[in-house]
């Protein structure tokens, strides 16, 4: 209501619901028991994984081209 009544354009609808999902987000976070925190213990094993996906994500990309 404070942007309409300020920018008195479409403007306004834009900074309404961009400040909708913010604050809905940030409340979510903050009031949300469970907060996920950033972790590489297992970095490792996950990458021995990663790479032959990524690998073979490549290598099938090429293996297109070549053949198109």
């Amino acid at each position: 209501m404070v942007a309409a009544y300020f920018l008195r354009d479409y403007r306004a609808l834009l900074v309404g619901v961009m400040a909708g999902y913010l604050s809905g987000c940030g409340l979510s976070y903050a009031l949300h028991p469970y907060r996920p925190a950033w972790n590489t213990h297992k970095m490792a094993e996950i990458w021995a994984l990663t790479k032959w996906l990524m690998l073979a994500g490549v290598g099938g990309f090429f293996c297109a081209k070549a053949t198109s």
